[in-house]
């Protein structure tokens, strides 16, 4: 049974659709963004209980984050919010973005974030982080990213479904700043905690 199916039975694009209000996409704030993501972790629970996302068994918690970045990336297609919506920014849940097989930077994040939670990747070792990259020509732009800290290093690195999706070991830490096109941090937030 396909996923579309599931979704039609159990009427999740229904149940879920109205929890975007509670977050101003025009200035989004760590509190908001925190409290959107503990609704999209509960979510992705349910969706993976009913089978629409798979369960990761993995132990390894470094491979498992890079199974889950490559499931999203072969899920999700990349699409700007101002062609998908006509306007600049908006946040989907976890269950638009399954239902709808497409978003941007923070969409393909949160997943990847709700996906790792519910897959047993405690808040200590993975946080959604919003800030500055370097874009082509020495320009910069806004983006929103997955940081997550190795078992076996004990390094932060950026595990990221978009802008610079790296499936390979990873390779720059994020702490040592060996990772030029991450610039500047404007917050990070997991379902437990706050840091702007």
């Amino acid at each position: 049974m396909s996923w579309k199916t599931i979704l039609g039975m159990h009427g999740m694009a229904w149940m879920f659709k109205d929890i975007w209000y509670r977050l101003d996409w025009r200035k989004p704030t760590p509190s908001s963004v925190k409290k959107f993501l503990i609704e999209n972790v509960a979510i992705t629970r349910h969706l993976t209980k009913q089978g629409v996302i798979p369960v990761f068994s993995e132990r390894n918690h470094d491979k498992k984050i890079r199974q889950i970045q490559k499931y999203v990336m072969d899920t999700v297609a990349y699409e700007i919010d101002s062609v998908r919506f006509g306007v600049v920014e908006k946040w989907q849940s976890v269950d638009e973005t399954i239902q709808y097989e497409r978003g941007d930077c923070e969409d393909m994040s949160i997943l990847i974030y709700s996906i790792a939670r519910v897959n047993g990747i405690s808040p200590t070792q993975i946080r959604l982080v919003t800030g500055t990259v370097k874009l082509k020509d020495d320009k910069t732009g806004g983006h929103c990213w997955i940081e997550f800290c190795s078992d076996e290093t004990f390094n932060w690195y950026s595990v990221d479904a978009c802008y610079y999706p790296n499936l390979d070991k990873f390779k720059y830490s994020i702490i040592k700043n060996l990772d030029t096109k991450y610039i500047k941090t404007w917050f990070m937030v997991t379902d437990f905690f706050v840091s702007d």
